[in-house]
């Protein structure tokens, strides 16, 4: 299992569909999702992962900590930032507009009602998007995984809020992943042959009479050193 948190002020950020006065703010501290005055809201979440690429995920979810207390039912929907690596979500950029992918589909994600202050709460599975950031070709180790909460069927002041890496004090979002990596190539033990005083010169003798240096001999394992004269295979 894996768990990836929020690191910095820019790694989490909420905007408004109105521009005035603001539409984005990504230093409160708090993230709010949902419709709030009749405004719709959107809250965005970036972590860095270093799940190796190729690996296969098993679940996935993110975990919340309430920031005050409301209700009202509604159905979100958490989806995956159109990117390779999401970049910060500075103040001078609006990230209403940010793309999310059709491949893996948004989740739905009804949050609890009511929504109690100072309590945790899970998302649903979101196997599907972590998998989908770590199969794309411009992925590596550390790139950002940028998720976005959208407002979607939220009827007038139906939204959520959570703790912001800004609160003083507060527990920030968290992305917890359990997957299956990759399968490693097991390299077979290699035999070579030695001699007493190829071995004091730093020489080995590999298959086929090849003679290298040792210290330009480059191997997967630790090479095992046989008498000279036994077959090698």
């Amino acid at each position: 299992m894996a768990t990836f948190s929020i690191a910095a002020s820019l790694d989490d950020n909420f905007s408004r569909e109105t521009l005035d006065p603001s539409p984005n703010f990504p230093t409160y501290d708090f993230v709010w999702f949902g419709n709030k005055g009749d405004v719709a809201y959107r809250g965005y979440l970036r972590f860095s992962i270093d799940i190796l690429k190729g690996s296969t995920i098993t679940d996935a979810k993110l975990t919340f900590h309430a920031y005050g207390a409301t209700n009202g039912a509604f159905t979100a929907k958490i989806g995956l930032l159109d990117f390779d690596s999401c970049p910060e979500f500075k103040d001078e950029t609006d990230p209403w507009d940010m793309a999310v992918t059709d491949d893996p589909a948004e989740v739905d994600y009804p949050p609890t009602d009511p929504w109690v202050d100072n309590t945790d709460y899970d998302s649903p599975e979101i196997k599907t998007l972590v998998q989908g950031f770590i199969d794309r070709g411009g992925y590596s180790v550390d790139n950002y995984i940028g998720l976005r909460l959208d407002y979607n069927d939220a009827s007038k002041n139906d939204y959520r809020a959570f703790d912001s890496k800004d609160l003083t004090g507060g527990t920030v979002a968290v992305l917890t992943v359990n997957y299956t990596p990759p399968s490693a190539y097991t390299p077979k033990v290699i035999m070579i042959q030695c001699s007493p005083m190829a071995k004091k010169n730093g020489i080995y003798r590999r298959l086929k009479n090849l003679w290298v240096p040792r210290k330009k001999l480059w191997l997967p394992t630790p090479p095992v050193c046989v008498p000279r004269g036994i077959m090698v295979q």
